[in-house]
């Protein structure tokens, strides 16, 4: 190929001098496309060169570091002990710093005490024994490796019902650094015991503390450090029923059979509920209800009858404020067991249930005024005198006459005049109790007296409403 190449140049350059020689082609044309051919050849020739030497030394550099990472894996492997606690220090204990985050309060069971939370723990430590040099591995500083490979702090989550202990997932990859620092997310869902106080519900405040801690470890073997006292929250997700208000978390110390201390760590959520839920689905109809009912007591005499319809208007009303009362029940859901220091006492009763009995009582006594009034009617209109007046109308002969004087031709007229007379008195006599004709006197009394018991009802009302939205000054 190489003398092919010599021969076929030959010829060419033997052709183009033959050429120049006729005129056809000029000399400086010829030295300018040797020039080019002889720079193209050169250009190619470094391209090639350079090119060869750049991925020579890539695929060299890759496999440089492939080779420094598998070497740093497998040492890490060799030397780790996924069953012994790392010792850095003979006379201390091994620290275990801890962060928190939380991702959402899932419920709270008012009922039996109970939150669900979900969240997780970063945790990090550091074991002596899995340091390397990076100048013999290629500068590698940093690494992931399985956590099965070597030891974990044991962490227990104290008052949980599921998921005591923090489980460390068997796929799951640490992070580590060439000073033998381990990083790893624990992820954390459960169920954990929450003592709540409903005393002033639906404002009430509910602080929430969590206690973990190692399991086997004492506190001279292990240590729970917190490196951040605020929990990480970028990720919550707020409840439609409470608001987070504070979430921190601290170190603290737990005694065991007095002689045994563990180091502990202390989350502590403070939880406030929405109030404007009840407020408008409770407070606010029972209120409207209360105010009908009493502006209903005191509504004057109409056509249809005063007395019963005020009666059924108090028995509609309490019933209507009993069904108000099974829904906040079966809403609340609270037990006053639940609080040790006042078992069986009415301490703790639920602010919005006080509330709801107060405008109970404050319609049970409307109703009871509203009968007194209707006694006092009854008392005035009582063997009232009614005037009537018997009028002759167009009559041949006087009543007198008529009834005493001479007999009839028919012996039935007689029976029959006073049977009519009598039914027009009776008639005139159930007309006037219809109308309520009562005397001035009592009629002024009783319009006062219910003037006064309307404006009491309607205080004793707002009153009851303003006490319920500024309990903290009598609750």
């Amino acid at each position: 190929m190489r003398l092919e190449y010599v021969i076929t140049q030959s010829f060419l350059q033997i052709i183009v001098v033959q050429l120049s020689h006729a005129g056809f082609i000029s000399e400086e044309w010829i030295g300018s496309k040797q020039n080019e051919a002889v720079f193209d050849k050169f250009a190619k020739r470094r391209m090639l060169a350079n090119g060869k030497s750049d991925g020579d030394e890539d695929h060299s550099d890759e496999r440089k570091v492939a080779d420094a990472h598998t070497r740093l894996l497998n040492q890490i492997k060799t030397v780790a002990l996924p069953f012994q606690r790392p010792i850095p220090n003979l006379h201390a204990p091994t620290e275990i710093h801890i962060r928190a985050a939380l991702y959402q309060i899932f419920d709270l069971d008012q009922r039996n005490n109970i939150a669900t939370i979900s969240g997780y723990f970063h945790v990090w430590w550091i074991d002596p024994s899995l340091r390397w040099n990076a100048s013999e591995f290629n500068n590698i500083t940093r690494t992931f490796i399985p956590s099965k490979w070597f030891w974990k702090p044991e962490l227990y989550l104290y008052h949980s019902i599921q998921d005591r202990v923090l489980d460390y997932a068997p796929d799951a990859v640490a992070e580590i650094n060439i000073d033998g620092r381990l990083s790893l997310f624990v992820p954390i869902t459960a169920r954990v015991l929450c003592p709540r106080n409903v005393k002033y519900f639906p404002f009430d405040i509910q602080n929430c503390t969590f206690a973990c801690s190692s399991w086997s470890y004492q506190y001279e073997y292990v240590s729970l450090v917190v490196d951040q006292r605020e929990v990480f929250l970028d990720d919550f997700y707020y409840s439609q029923k409470w608001l987070l208000e504070n979430a921190t978390i601290h170190n603290g110390t737990m005694n065991y059979m007095g002689h045994e201390s563990f180091s502990t760590i202390y989350i502590i959520l403070i939880l406030r509920r929405q109030s404007f839920y009840y407020v408008f689905n409770f407070v606010f109809p029972t209120t409207l209800v209360s105010l009908v009912a009493v502006i209903g007591f005191h509504s004057p005499i109409n056509a249809t009858g005063r007395h019963e319809s005020k009666f059924r208007l108090g028995i509609m009303t309490l019933l209507s404020m009993s069904v108000m009362l099974l829904m906040l029940i079966d809403e609340l859901k609270f037990a006053l067991e639940s609080i040790p220091e006042q078992k069986g006492s009415f301490y703790n009763v639920p602010l919005l249930a006080v509330f709801h009995m107060i405008q109970m009582l404050i319609i049970s006594v409307a109703t009871c005024t509203s009968s007194t009034f209707v006694y006092l009617e009854k008392y005035a209109l009582r063997n009232q005198y009614i005037e009537v007046n018997v009028m002759e109308c167009h009559q041949e002969t006087a009543i007198s006459e008529a009834v005493a004087g001479a007999p009839p031709p028919i012996n039935t007229q007689r029976i029959e005049l006073l049977v009519n007379l009598m039914r027009e008195l009776i008639q005139m006599k159930e007309e006037a109790q219809r109308k309520h004709y009562l005397p001035t006197y009592w009629k002024r009394v009783i319009r006062r007296l219910e003037n006064i018991s309307l404006i009491t009802y309607f205080f004793l009302i707002i009153t009851n409403v303003v006490m319920f939205m500024c309990h903290e000054l009598w609750y």
